[in-house]
């Protein structure tokens, strides 16, 4: 008996191209990018058709609250075009959190939804990507 297949997210297709804020990285996520995608670009250039912006929170940010997280996101208005998405892991604040073993916070794809609801995106969904294996949450 074969292994059942792993279907793409719906949101692979339209990806080409990852927006980051300046600073940030895709290696924060793992060895593998999400969605296969390694193309980025900067957030100040002008959005184009493919470009999806990925959302890395800081450290410093209270993701176990949806309102936190959704004040951290772009207005919808802003990347008019593009799909955003927030990644499924915060850092670690302080000294401590970053000698841990554990160097990320999981954030709950229920609490990333709700703050792309909070700040105004339509269209949600969720799942996770065979890929890279993350659990990633979109909106546009």
């Amino acid at each position: 008996m074969s292994a059942p297949a792993v279907s793409a997210l719906p949101i692979a297709a339209r990806v080409r191209r990852w927006r980051i804020a300046a600073g940030t990285s895709l290696d924060r996520l793992g060895a593998h990018p999400p969605l296969g995608v390694r193309v980025t670009a900067d957030l100040s250039a002008p959005i184009e058709e493919g470009d999806a912006v990925l959302v890395l929170p800081s450290a410093q940010l209270d993701v176990s609250f949806p309102a936190a997280l959704a004040e951290a996101l772009p207005e919808p208005r802003s990347i008019a075009g593009a799909l955003l998405v927030v990644a499924p892991v915060a850092p670690r604040a302080g000294l401590l959190a970053r000698l841990s073993l554990r160097r990320a916070e999981p954030i709950p794809r229920s609490v990333r939804g709700a703050a792309l609801l909070l700040r105004g995106y339509r269209h949600i969904g969720g799942g996770v990507d065979p890929e890279s294996g993350l659990d990633l949450v979109w909106g546009e």
